[in-house]
C-alpha cells in the first residue's frame, strides 16, 4: 500500500484538509477497538463501528469518518491540524490502521538518510501502549543478491483469518501468527498482494503468475496447474477466482479443484458477498458467482471494482481529485448510488 507522494497533489490535499477542518467528540482515534472491525481483509483501507465508517483517502493518505447522517469529516480532533504527519492520528501516509484480536494497530514508516538516500523502515505498533510488535526485517535466508535490493518497508497488510496476518515487504512476504511471530516467509510473490488460507493450506500467486499452494504444517510447496498465467485473483470461502491474459474469469473449487470459466473480458474484479464486480471494456458489471449478469453499474461513477469496500448490505468507494473528495455508496446490486462529499 506504499504510495509515492507527488508534491502538487499533496499540496492540494493539505489545503483540502485544512479547509475541511476536524470534528471533535470521538472517543480515541477510532473509539473502543473492541467494537471496531476491519471492513475488508485489508484493514488499512477501511474500518467501522456502530457509529462511523472510516475510510483512508487521498495521495497523502488520511482517514475520514462517515456518520449515519451522511456527514463526512476528517477523523481528527484538532481543528488546526493539516493531517500531513504522524503526529496526526488521522494521518496514514505510507501506512494505516487495522484491528487484530480486538486491538488497534498502526503501521507506518520512518526514513533514515544513508549516503544521500532515504531508507524506509516499517513499523507495526500497538496503539494502546505504543509497543512495536513487528519491524519487518529482511529474511535471513534470502538470496544475498536479492537481499541487497530489499528493505524493511511495509507495502501491504492482509488479514487472512483469525490466526494469520500477511505482511508484504518490498521483495519478501511474511505470514505472522496472532502474536506477530513469523510462521512462514517467501520472496517470489507477484505484485498482486492477494493471498488466502484454506485449512492448513496457504495460496498465493508467484512472480511468474502461477498459483502456489503451501502446506503450512510441512512447508511443502506445490504449483497448481491452471493452464494460464494469472492476471488477477480473489476468493470467497469456497472458491478461488482468477482471470488470465485474455480476460477470461474462472472459478476454481477449493473442495475438488474443478475450474469453470464464468465470464469473459474481466481482467480486474472484486469478489464480495454475494456478487462479483468487474470491469469489461468501458462498462462495469455485477455478476453472480456462476457468471450470470445482475446489473450494469457503469453510471456509478466512482465505484471502481478495484476500490470497492463492502460494509453490511452496502458497497463503498473513496474518491478524490483536485475539485472534491468523498465516499461513494451503492446497494449490492448497483442501485441507489449516492456520493458523500467532504465537509
Amino acid at each position: 500500500m506504499a504510495k509515492k507522494i507527488f508534491a502538487a497533489e499533496a499540496a492540494v490535499w493539505a489545503l483540502c484538509a485544512f479547509l475541511s477542518g476536524c470534528s471533535s467528540g470521538s472517543s480515541g482515534v477510532f473509539g473502543d477497538p473492541s467494537k471496531l472491525s476491519n471492513a475488508e481483509s485489508r484493514g488499512l483501507n477501511a474500518l467501522y463501528n456502530e457509529d462511523y465508517k472510516y475510510f483512508c483517502m487521498g495521495i497523502d493518505k488520511f482517514y475520514c469518518r462517515l456518520d449515519d447522517k451522511g456527514n463526512l469529516n476528517v477523523n481528527c480532533r484538532d481543528a488546526s491540524c493539516l493531517h500531513d504527519s504522524l503526529e496526526c492520528d488521522a494521518y496514514a501516509g505510507y501506512g494505516g490502521y487495522f484491528v487484530w484480536h480486538e486491538k488497534l494497530y498502526r503501521e507506518y514508516e520512518t526514513f533514515v538518510e544513508k549516503d544521500g538516500v532515504l531508507i524506509p523502515y516499517g513499523h507495526i505498533v500497538d496503539t494502546s501502549d505504543g509497543t512495536e510488535v513487528f519491524s519487518n526485517p529482511v529474511p535471513d535466508g534470502m538470496d544475498p543478491e536479492k537481499k541487497i535490493d530489499d528493505s524493511t518497508t511495509i507495502a501491504d497488510i492482509v488479514i487472512l483469518n483469525k490466526d494469520y496476518l500477511k505482511v508484504d515487504g518490498q521483495l519478501h512476504t511474511y505470514l505472522l501468527d496472532k502474536d506477530f511471530q513469523v510462521k512462514y516467509w517467501y520472496d517470489d510473490e507477484c505484485s498482486n498482494s492477494w493471498g488466502m488460507i484454506d485449512g492448513k493450506h496457504y495460496y498465493y500467486v508467484n512472480d511468474i503468475l502461477q498459483l502456489i499452494r503451501v502446506d503450512l504444517e510441512t512447508g511443502s510447496v506445490q504449483t497448481i496447474d491452471t493452464g494460464c498465467r494469472i492476471v488477477s485473483c480473489d476468493n470467497d470461502d469456497e472458491n478461488i477466482y482468477y482471470s488470465d491474459g485474455f480476460g477470461d474469469l474462472y472459478r476454481c473449487s477449493l473442495a475438488d479443484g474443478s475450474c469453470t470459466k464464468i465470464a469473459e473480458n474481466a481482467y480486474f474484479f472484486s469478489v464480495c458477498d454475494p456478487y462479483i464486480y468487474c470491469r469489461q471494456d468501458d462498462a462495469k458489471q455485477i455478476i453472480d458467482k456462476t457468471g450470470r449478469r445482475i446489473a450494469d453499474y457503469t453510471d456509478c461513477v466512482h465505484m471502481d471494482p478495484n476500490s470497492l469496500v463492502q460494509i453490511g448490505d452496502k458497497m463503498y468507494a473513496p474518491f478524490w481529485d483536485e475539485i472534491k473528495a468523498g465516499v461513494a455508496e451503492m446497494d449490492l446490486d448497483g442501485k441507489n448510488y449516492k456520493e458523500y462529499n467532504m465537509q
